[in-house]
C-alpha cells in the first residue's frame, strides 16, 4: 500500500456485500471505475463471457489512470471474445477520459453509462441501493438481496 493515498486506501478497503448471486459488480465494488466499465461490456452481452475476459481486461487497465496510456487496439486485442471489440474499446477509452476529468456530477453523464450502469454505481459505489428500483433481472435480484438483510437487521 506504500504510495497510495489515504482516500485511494479506504475506497479499496471499501467492498459491496457478498450475495449468493456473485455478480461481477460486486467482486469490483472497490473501484466505481470497474463497475462502470463492467456494465458497459455487459450490454448485449452474457454475464459469464464478461467474466472470462475482465481478468484480461483489468491486467492491462488495471486503473483509469492506467487506461490512459493504453492503445485502443491493446484493449480490443482482450475484449474481443466479446465482440464489437473496436466500438467498446472507444467507448472504454471515451468513458475514462469522462470519468478523469471529474466534470460530471451523476454517472449518466458519462459516455455509455445508462440506467443499469447507473444503479449499479449507487447500489455498489455509492452506497444508495434504498434511492433506484432497478429493472435489471441480476440487479433486482442483489437489490432485494440487500433489502432483504436490512429487513432482518431492523426486525433484531
Amino acid at each position: 500500500m506504500m504510495g497510495r493515498s489515504i482516500a485511494d486506501r479506504l475506497q479499496l478497503q471499501r467492498r459491496a456485500l457478498r450475495s449468493p448471486h456473485s455478480l461481477l459488480q460486486e467482486e469490483h465494488s472497490f473501484d466505481p471505475w470497474r463497475v462502470l466499465v463492467i456494465c458497459i461490456l455487459l450490454n448485449l452481452t452474457k454475464g459469464t463471457q464478461v467474466r472470462d475476459a475482465l481478468p484480461s481486461l483489468f491486467n492491462l487497465c488495471p486503473t483509469a489512470e492506467a487506461t490512459t496510456s493504453v492503445a485502443t487496439k491493446e484493449i480490443e486485442k482482450v475484449i474481443k471474445s466479446l465482440g464489437m471489440q473496436r466500438r467498446r474499446a472507444k467507448l472504454i477509452k471515451r468513458f475514462t477520459k469522462e470519468y478523469l476529468s471529474h466534470d460530471w456530477t451523476h454517472v449518466t453523464q458519462l459516455c455509455g453509462v445508462g440506467k443499469y450502469a447507473a444503479d449499479a454505481y449507487a447500489i455498489f459505489c455509492a452506497g444508495k441501493p434504498e434511492s433506484v428500483i432497478p429493472r435489471d433481472h441480476k440487479l433486482v435480484d442483489y437489490w432485494k438481496f440487500l433489502h432483504s438483510r436490512k429487513t432482518t437487521i431492523d426486525k433484531a
